[in-house]
């Protein structure tokens, strides 16, 4: 089954809305802010109400960016004289029997004294209730969330013009030779998303890709299929495309057009209590590998003269 809107007072919040079209359900004075957070989130806060007879305090829509689609709406909820049974009978009205449910977990810093769960294809809700000794004066007392899960929204919104940009360097590398230069590594790298793959069976690797990198990184292109084959999997490469003479850093799955970045961060952590380790993050592009990397060290030294002349921040040790 599907969860295709939230519908609370006389509006209705539909999946695929972004910030404009949410912001036209709501009187100007109701809009409480709007502003970046949360490692580059952005989100919409607007004043308290009802959502199916539960009071909340305010609610806020989030987004990688202003002008994606929204996927997550949280209702911060008002304190009920702690009786949790009256929220669930109002949320099982709408959604039916919990799927799942964790009478006392602890969720970071924050002691929470119940949580549930309804799952659709689409989507996931989320109940969790704090303890109401572990921050006396909170207004709030829990929330109401609910996560965008479904891919195919995402697809059908964002996938074609980050497929043509994908196309357009694959037809270009394919029409005459390029210049190219290869970076061995100590290590396997990873496709982006790659972690995600396990909440995903019904999708190949690539198809998650697609999704979330025309979603939340726009320039994290496929690899065109000469690099692919090219590369190896512990293996990346600068190369140029030979129709309009743009530099690109890529891997066996993903190449990336760092136009507008204009420094490198380089972090190198050599052993001490844990194994270390040693990255390089180009924009949204970024690789891993073992302290010390000699691989990693070339590759440094290119980025910063031959490629741009971009400046390397260094944010490890190397002692």
């Amino acid at each position: 089954m599907r969860l295709n809107n939230i519908e609370f007072g006389n509006r209705i919040f539909e999946w695929g809305f972004d910030f404009v079209q949410t912001k036209s359900l709501f009187d100007i004075d109701t809009v409480f802010s709007e502003e970046s957070q949360n490692q580059g989130n952005f989100t919409l806060r607007i004043g308290g109400a009802l959502l199916w007879g539960i009071p909340y305090n305010a609610c806020d829509f989030s987004a990688p960016d202003m002008d994606r689609a929204i996927n997550k709406v949280q209702f911060s909820l008002l304190s009920i004289r702690g009786d949790r049974n009256f929220i669930l009978s109002k949320l099982e009205s709408v959604f039916g029997a919990r799927a799942s449910e964790n009478p006392t977990y602890n969720a970071g810093n924050n002691k929470c004294a119940y949580s549930c769960r309804w799952y659709f294809e689409n989507c996931q809700v989320e109940l969790t209730i704090y303890k109401t000794d572990v921050e006396p004066n909170e207004y709030a007392f829990g929330e109401i969330t609910f996560y965008l899960t479904g891919l195919e929204l995402l697809y059908k919104l964002y996938a074609s013009t980050w497929e043509c940009k994908s196309k357009n360097l694959e037809t270009n590398l394919q029409s005459r030779n390029f210049r190219y230069r290869i970076f061995s590594l100590s290590q396997s790298q990873r496709q982006s998303w790659e972690v995600e793959q396990y909440k995903y069976p019904q999708h190949d690797s690539d198809y998650i890709s697609v999704v979330f990198n025309s979603y939340y990184k726009r320039e994290l292109l496929k690899a065109p299929n000469k690099l692919r084959n090219l590369l190896k999997d512990n293996e990346v490469c600068i190369f140029s495309n030979p129709v309009n003479g743009k530099t690109y850093i890529g891997n066996k799955w993903e190449s990336y057009l760092p136009d507008n970045v204009e420094a490198v961060t380089w972090t190198n952590i050599l052993p001490a209590k844990g194994p270390g380790w040693n990255s390089v993050t180009l924009g949204d592009f970024s690789i891993i590998d073992l302290p010390g990397s000699l691989g990693v060290e070339s590759l440094i030294n290119e980025l910063d003269s031959g490629f741009g002349k971009r400046a390397v921040v260094h944010k490890g040790f190397d002692f």
